[in-house]
């Protein structure tokens, strides 16, 4: 990132050197650039800086910052400028450049060029960058006077900007002039009128403050997101903010939508939404849900969700939003928020006990044929205009090895796959996952999966991967990929970071030698109103369950010889859907940092677990790594008495049997590490700002802590 005045520019700008400045401090950053990169700066900058010079004294002193890194994520927007309104408030004005000659007709919010490639419409992604400033700037956010943030985009080879706001049908037309009447669209004879645009919104320089505060690039949620997300609920808007992939998605999406209200068929779309943990695809799926009843009038949507944890913290997450008390979980909800067994599709000939086997391959054809018949076009069609499915990898495929079904979401083995009911249910069928957040013996449906599932019925799946972007971790997608690597998910080493990178990390991810020290440093972060809460992987028994009077981390230890937590005692959340929700969302009993962490340390504090947190946002994470995942000399092994629970029954037999064969690292025993990694893999990634870990197994710890400095090129304590 370069910053200066906008006379400091100009003078670079036209000597031909600030191309290369910001090239040298992206790579700084361990940012790769490329050669289009390069040539665009070199072409765009300079003609820039004649927009500047149109403009006169007037903005010479305005603050410019180029390719600018949104607080906490790893988007980057081309030209902020920073500035103060007639009445001291704090401007900014965001540009996004191109360098596109031509435009051609659009639909929804994309556009195709001249090149034939399909992109997002520019309005569009600088609306997204304006919006994310205007809700998490730290600069910016909870001002008064009031900030203001505006965006419009410079394509200053383009003659004629007027079919930025056409499209092929007249709610493309709406749509794209709606975009560029909110964030203007400006081209190469209007190099005047955006300097007039831009002395408009800037009438003074910043103050020295404002600008030091904003190049801090300090992610906070402005205090007005509560209330505006009631607001927007009740009146049908979309209250969450995307950028780049996930707009790219979403516009993909909304095209599908667009499709499917013009069709009078009931020809059906499945459309495969992938990313990492953090990469947004929670949001895109509310956000979608919201579209779909909103803006696209299709009120027979449901977003399908694949744990009772999530479904009810999502619930309870719209119920507070709209300031109400959370619904108790044993009421129906209002929500259009399911379980996935809800779309199943019956069969009243079906055996479906306990005990039933699976249907051979002839019987499930002939199941899939009646249902194609009865549920003909003319007939009857599917349930469902749209279906959401949040964390799909948590769908159940019962033809695969050790899945005999699903206690947990009621889904048993003859049913068959579980994402062919919610396909043949809907019209259009959107998948939310990331695989290897999967922990259960049930939760290994692959996008694969879902693709032969798709293609047995004719319908030719779209997949969208969500790229790298990152919102949590502090926009830290370096520490994801490292994570990713330690835990034995990928065997390519993460690239080194840079040494801005480093810095961030260090405050991202630490080492806690001590765990009390560690529960106490997160009460702390809780009274000062921060999310923090202390996650544990599934290490101590559940004795509290049955026993409300024992403490886990004292009475679950299973292992002779083992010891407790250090200065630390925990009970798990309580077990019920109430208590995982209310864990979530803050409320009674853990709406006070007593609840949370105990009064001291002769309390007990209470400990959330994978699957309770899994999709879920949090500030602050302190995580109880203990003995059941270990590194043991050159590979990770479970210790199979720490396996607890019902999630992965067949699994854990066919482990003890390699083990009792003398098959120390088979391939079974392969299949349960990649599942317990993928524990804390959803435990280490659910911050906003801040992991700490305590790995209870000295080997372990010092194979993790040894991993992370060698990244981190740092080899000291």
């Amino acid at each position: 990132m370069w910053s200066g005045k906008i006379s400091e520019f100009i003078e670079h700008a036209k000597s031909g050197r600030l191309g290369g400045i910001i090239g040298m401090s992206l790579a700084h950053e361990g940012l790769s650039v490329s050669s289009s990169e390069e040539n665009s700066w070199e072409r765009s900058l300079p003609v820039l800086a004649r927009v500047f010079e149109r403009a006169g004294s007037s903005l010479s002193e305005m603050q410019i910052l180029l390719e600018v890194p949104l607080p906490g994520t790893s988007s980057r927007a081309d030209v902020v400028i920073l500035g103060q309104s007639g009445n001291d408030g704090r401007c900014a004005v965001i540009l996004e450049l191109k360098q596109w000659p031509i435009a051609h007709g659009t639909q929804a919010q994309k556009a195709a060029w001249g090149n034939g490639d399909s992109q997002l419409h520019p309005s569009s992604q600088v609306q997204g960058y304006r919006d994310y400033l205007k809700l998490y700037s730290g600069a910016l956010v909870d001002r008064t006077p009031q900030s203001s943030v505006s965006g419009a985009v410079f394509l200053h080879n383009m003659y004629d900007t007027a079919p930025l706001s056409g499209g092929v049908d007249d709610d493309a037309v709406h749509a794209n002039s709606n975009l560029v009447q909110d964030c203007p669209a400006f081209g190469k004879n209007d190099e005047a009128a955006l300097a007039d645009w831009i002395r408009e919104k800037l009438c003074s320089p910043p103050s020295s403050e404002y600008v030091t505060e904003f190049m801090r690039l300090e992610k906070r949620a402005s205090f007005s997101l509560a209330a505006s997300f009631k607001e927007i609920v009740n009146s049908n808007r979309n209250p969450w903010v995307l950028l780049d992939f996930q707009r790219e998605a979403m516009a993909t999406i909304d095209a599908a939508m667009i499709k499917l209200k013009a069709s009078p068929s009931q020809q059906r779309q499945v459309i495969i939404v992938t990313g990492n943990p953090g990469s947004g695809k929670t949001v895109l799926a509310l956000t979608t849900l919201m579209n779909a009843f909103a803006k696209h009038a299709f009120s027979q949507t449901c977003l399908v969700t694949t744990s009772s944890a999530q479904r009810h913290s999502i619930i309870g997450e719209i119920s507070l939003a709209r300031g109400e008390r959370a619904q108790p979980t044993r009421k129906i909800s209002r929500e259009p928020v399911l379980k996935g067994s809800d779309l199943r599709i019956r069969s009243p000939g079906l055996k479906t006990g306990a005990n039933a086997a699976g249907m051979t391959r002839e019987e499930w054809n002939t199941y899939c044929a009646a249902w194609r018949e009865h549920h003909h076009p003319h007939i009857h069609g599917p349930k469902y205009d749209v279906v959401l499915v949040d964390e799909a990898q948590g769908l159940v495929m019962p033809d695969k090895p050790h899945v005999d079904g699903s206690q947990a979401s009621s889904w048993r083995r003859p049913y068959g796959p579980q994402p062919w009911h919610i396909i043949m249910q809907s019209r259009l069928s959107i998948f939310f996952m990331d695989e290897l957040q999967g922990y259960r013996q049930v939760e290994s449906t692959t996008p694969e999966d879902i693709c032969k599932c798709a293609r047995s019925e004719g319908i030719e799946p779209t997949c969208i991967p969500l790229g790298e972007e990152q919102f949590r971790t502090a926009g830290g997608r370096a520490y994801v990929a490292w994570l990713d690597h330690v835990l034995g998910f990928t065997s390519k080493p993460p690239a080194p970071p840079s040494e801005d990178e480093k810095k961030v990390l260090k405050k991202v991810f630490g080492f806690a030698d001590n765990p009390g020290v560690m529960r106490d440093k997160l009460r702390e972060q809780h009274v000062n109103g921060m999310r923090s809460r202390l996650l544990a992987g599934y290490a101590w028994d559940w004795i509290t369950f049955d026993n409300p009077l024992a403490i886990d981390s004292h009475d679950g230890l299973v292992i002779p010889r083992r010891h407790p937590p250090k200065d630390l005692k925990f009970c798990w959340a309580k077990g019920d859907s109430e208590g995982q929700q209310a864990f979530n969302l803050g409320l009674h009993p853990y709406d006070t940092a007593d609840g949370l962490f105990g009064s001291d340390a002769s309390q007990p504090a209470t400990a959330g677990y994978p699957l309770t947190v899994r999709g879920r946002d949090l500030d602050h994470v302190g995580v109880l790594w203990g003995q059941d995942l270990v590194w043991n000399k050159d590979h990770w092994s479970v210790n199979i008495e720490l396996v607890f629970g019902s999630d992965m029954p067949g699994l854990r037999k066919a482990v003890r049997d390699e083990l009792s064969r003398g098959v120390a690292n088979g391939p079974k025993m392969k299949e349960l590490v990649r599942a317990v990694a993928g524990a804390y893999r959803i435990l280490l990634t659910r911050p906003m700002h801040t992991a700490r870990v305590w790995i209870e197994d000295p080997a372990t710890a010092a194979h993790v802590k040894k991993s992370w400095l060698d990244f981190l090129g740092d080899n000291s304590d």
